[in-house]
């Protein structure tokens, strides 16, 4: 039977596709196709136009592969000696598992049989890792996002898993679930952290570049301070989600719990428990952070910013503020 090999090359050398037809001609060869590969990369297949001896076939073959060797400005990859159609296909196929492997090894073009089992078991392992992320529960005892990114980050590369769009699938995933979950996650511009990462995870080119984006998002403060809520009841979430939105409007707990329709002991009861803090000690932390932000980053005046996040007596403010920073939001500002 003829052999075969495959040749990958750059496409930015138009040259060197002249010297492949140059060089089946030349040896008695046939090609079987020219094609894009990548937008960056072609690939060629080269089968012998007779039905050789075994030391013709290797006397040619070498005889390819020593002028193809020859190309080091374009030349990527030469397959090893394949003697079917068959091992061409399968080589075919790996050749195109190897694109992928250049995502953890930029400088590798063609890579050994692929263990289509080990791949599955790889897969699972993720999957067992995605459903905790996402089951995860805010007691203080769960690991966070980046705990279990990081293990995932790791079977991957440990493994050289080659399904690189399962992989940006299953993480672009997880921060779809990590927004969808945020209910109205405005003030720390949660949605903007999201969006960031989901865009480096699909369009990244290679490993060092996702794991970057994977590891910056599941350590970023937004993901750390959501994770604080993550895992409560409805009716805290909503809640939380209230005091977020309309923190300079809400007077008491009993604007919560009339909007939920429920009695108010009830919810400040629940809301203590899940979260451990009542919940008017909740909204003024939440208004104080806000007017940290405001003292530092705005102009406006300190009887301003009180109004802004729901203080009506000035004195009352600066009390609560420094009973929070230490300091008067006089003096906070100051220094």
């Amino acid at each position: 039977a003829p052999f075969f090999l495959l040749s990958l090359f750059r496409k930015d050398k138009p040259i060197f596709t002249t010297f492949i037809y140059e060089l089946c001609e030349a040896n008695d060869a046939n090609l079987l196709f020219l094609d894009d590969f990548s937008p960056e990369i072609s690939v060629c297949a080269i089968s012998s136009r007779e039905t050789p001896s075994q030391i013709y076939q290797l006397n040619q073959y070498t005889i390819l592969r020593s002028k193809l060797d020859t190309q080091t400005g374009c030349k990527l990859g030469i397959s090893e000696l394949l003697l079917s159609s068959r091992k061409l296909n399968i080589r075919l196929l790996n050749t195109i598992l190897a694109l992928n492997l250049a995502f953890f090894y930029p400088e590798r073009t063609l890579c050994p049989q692929i263990d289509f089992e080990k791949n599955i078991r790889v897969k699972d392992s993720l999957n067992r890792l995605y459903r905790s992320a996402i089951a995860r529960k805010a007691d203080g005892n769960s690991p966070g996002i980046l705990t279990l990114s990081t293990e995932m980050l790791d079977i991957i590369e440990k493994n050289s898993f080659t399904d690189i769009a399962y992989i940006r699938q299953i993480f672009s995933d997880m921060v779809e679930h990590c927004r969808s979950l945020s209910f109205g996650y405005s003030i720390h511009s949660l949605d903007s952290v999201c969006d960031n990462a989901k865009r480096q995870i699909l369009y990244c080119n290679t490993f060092t570049v996702l794991k970057e984006a994977v590891l910056i998002f599941g350590g970023s403060k937004e993901i750390k301070y959501w994770e604080q809520f993550d895992g409560y009841s409805q009716y805290v979430r909503t809640a939380i989600t209230e005091v977020w939105n309309n923190y300079d409007k809400i007077e008491k707990s009993t604007d919560i719990s009339k909007l939920l329709s429920l009695n108010n002991e009830y919810f400040c009861r629940l809301f203590k428990t899940e979260t451990g803090i009542s919940f008017n000690k909740f909204l003024n932390d939440h208004r104080l952070s806000v007017a940290e932000h405001l003292l530092k980053n705005t102009d406006k005046k300190i009887s301003e910013i009180a109004s802004a996040v729901g203080y009506h007596n000035l004195s009352y403010f600066s009390k609560m503020y420094k009973q929070a920073y230490g300091d008067t939001p006089f003096k906070y500002r100051k220094n």
